[in-house]
């Protein structure tokens, strides 16, 4: 079991996906991950019928920074400031990443930055077992095909979370 998704939920491919569906520009992704390799420029669309990635453009660049990432994207949307706004979003996003620098620029031209408050990284997560609300019906399948229980209550009490022998039983 990994998580499969970022600690945001899945912000950014909607997102592009959105900026796709409503102008047809790609998404632009530049990244690097050191000083010592190469920044890559890569154009992004999303095959809606696969659910699938299409790379239109990969190539290396000359970057100024010695890592990160920068993702533009084009789209069409009703522009409002206050809450649930990009602004107010942009600004939560920092808060929950103190390690991280986060860069806006509105249509209207403003511009944000919220600068890293820490050069140290979070802990990475520990993993923990699936509570058996939060769990799809293809993962439960995959799970059960994996499990070294006999018994569907041993199963369930042993390869979820929260789930003592007495509440399997009571599922049962």
């Amino acid at each position: 079991m990994k998580q499969s998704r970022g600690q945001h939920g899945i912000g950014i491919s909607a997102a592009g996906m959105y900026g796709q569906l409503t102008t047809g520009v790609s998404t632009k992704i530049t990244s690097r991950i050191s000083r010592k390799k190469p920044a890559h420029y890569f154009e992004i669309q999303i095959d809606t019928a696969k659910n699938v990635p299409t790379i239109i453009k990969d190539e290396i660049v000359n970057w100024k920074k010695p890592q990160g990432t920068r993702v533009q994207i084009e789209l069409e949307a009703k522009y409002q400031k206050g809450p649930r706004s990009v602004e107010d979003y942009i600004r939560q996003t920092a808060l929950a990443n103190p390690h991280a620098t986060l860069m806006f620029k509105g249509a209207d031209g403003a511009k944000l930055e919220y600068k890293a408050a820490t050069r140290k990284l979070p802990v990475a997560p520990k993993e923990i077992k699936p509570h058996p609300h939060g769990v799809e019906l293809g993962i439960l399948m995959k799970m059960m095909k994996s499990t070294q229980s006999r018994k569907v209550s041993a199963f369930l009490a042993q390869d979820f979370a929260r789930i003592s022998t007495r509440t399997a039983v009571g599922i049962c």
